[in-house]
């Protein structure tokens, strides 16, 4: 594996595997990108009641893990369109996915999430 222009292979593992966001969006554009997903994880837990039919559904799931040993996520197209209708309920098939998603990602990134969310409302305060 490359390692980024600059930073030695130590380093570019210690940022994790999608380090090369930072490089692209800069650490405004990164901070950002915290920012909309700790909303959309608030979204989702807020919208946990409206999120139900989509796991009664099937819409996607958690699958055993690939090859690599990695969870796998399974989204069923068949079960996918009648959650693109309007604009709400693709609001709410996009929180739904989110949320499954974040279990997969783990407490990581959830925490970062968090901490972006606990920043942007202290900036706001301010």
């Amino acid at each position: 594996r490359l390692a980024a222009a600059g930073r030695g292979e130590e380093e570019e593992r210690a940022e994790g595997p999608l380090a090369f966001r930072r490089d692209a969006m800069g650490d405004e554009g990164e901070a950002r990108a915290e920012r909309l997903y700790a909303a959309l994880l608030r979204g989702a837990a807020d919208a946990a009641e409206e999120l139900a039919p989509l796991d009664r559904a099937g819409v996607a799931y958690l699958s055993g893990p690939d090859k690599a040993g990695r969870p796998a996520v399974v989204l069923v197209g068949s079960r996918v369109h009648q959650w693109c209708e309007s604009a709400a309920s693709r609001r709410r098939l996009l929180l739904y996915l989110v949320r499954l998603l974040d279990r997969v990602s783990g407490p990581a990134t959830a925490a970062n999430a968090a901490t972006a969310a606990n920043a942007a409302t202290a900036a706001n305060a301010a």
